[in-house]
This record gives C-alpha cells, sequence and structure tokens, in this order.
C-alpha cells in the first residue's frame, strides 16, 4: 500500500511539473485600429495564486497618445470575476509616441484566488473612450508546488 502512495504522490509531482506555458491571445476583432498588439505574455506562465502576475504588451501606434485609459476584464471559466480600469500612463511611460511601445500591468493573485482556466479582455482606450486595441488573453492559474521548496 505504501508504494501505492508513493506512485500517486510521484504521478502529481510530475503532473504539476509537466505544466508548460498555457496562455495565448487573438485581438478581439480584425477592424484596423490606431494602435496594433504584436504580442501579450503572461509571466510567470502559467500564473501562480498567491504570487505576482505581470501581463506583458507589445504594440506599435500609428499615432502619438497623450493619454488614455486601459480596461481590463476578467473572467473565470466564461463567468465575469472583475474590471479595473487604469489610467493608462500609469501602465506605460506618456505620451505614447508614433512606432512601438510596452505597456506592463501586474496583479497580485490573493492567496484564495481558484486555480483554473482564466480569460482577461484588455481594451485600450483613448480619452474620450474610442477603442484604441483590444486583445483577448487565455491563462491558466495553478496552485503553487508545495514541494518546491524541498
Amino acid at each position: 500500500m505504501e508504494k501505492f502512495f508513493q506512485s500517486l504522490l510521484l504521478l502529481a509531482v510530475l503532473s504539476f511539473s509537466a505544466v508548460s506555458a498555457s496562455s495565448s491571445w487573438t485581438p478581439c476583432d480584425h477592424r484596423p485600429r490606431e494602435i496594433t498588439l504584436q504580442d501579450v505574455k503572461v509571466v510567470p506562465d502559467p500564473a501562480i495564486t498567491g504570487e505576482d502576475v505581470e501581463f506583458q504588451v507589445t504594440g506599435s501606434s500609428s499615432a502619438r497618445l497623450a493619454s488614455g485609459k486601459l480596461a481590463i476584464t476578467v473572467y473565470f471559466h466564461g463567468i465575469f470575476v472583475h474590471r479595473e480600469i487604469y489610467d493608462l500612463c500609469q501602465k506605460t511611460s506618456c505620451p505614447v509616441e508614433a512606432g512601438n511601445f510596452v505597456l506592463k500591468s501586474s496583479q497580485n493573485l490573493p492567496s484564495v484566488t481558484p486555480s483554473g482556466a482564466y480569460r482577461l479582455k484588455l481594451e485600450m482606450l483613448d480619452p474620450k473612450n474610442k477603442l484604441l486595441a483590444c486583445a483577448m488573453v487565455n491563462f491558466d492559474i495553478v496552485r503553487p508546488n508545495p514541494l518546491a521548496d524541498q
């Protein structure tokens, strides 16, 4: 019986360590916009409950943007969970000049955050709420590995 539990524990550890990059993203639509998103990364991937997660967005702008908003809407298994709106200049240096830019947004995931599949809708808006860019980001949140510190 002890061998069975050792095998089960080993299988659990192997399955946890086999977790690989699980995030993906797509534009919300294919309309031409003033901002073209080139990549959205989730760090770490997968995100871990009780730790910080960072969303790194790279893109390019066809025009100078002096101010704006970043709206983030979170869904858990397709169900609305939370929405936050930030001043764009808190997440990247303003003005955003025409050309390439990097935007970063970090969030601490409380230890009570359920593990599972999440979807984040990331919208960049101008000061008049005109949509400049939009991405849907799929990512997973997992529990920390209890054997990682051993």
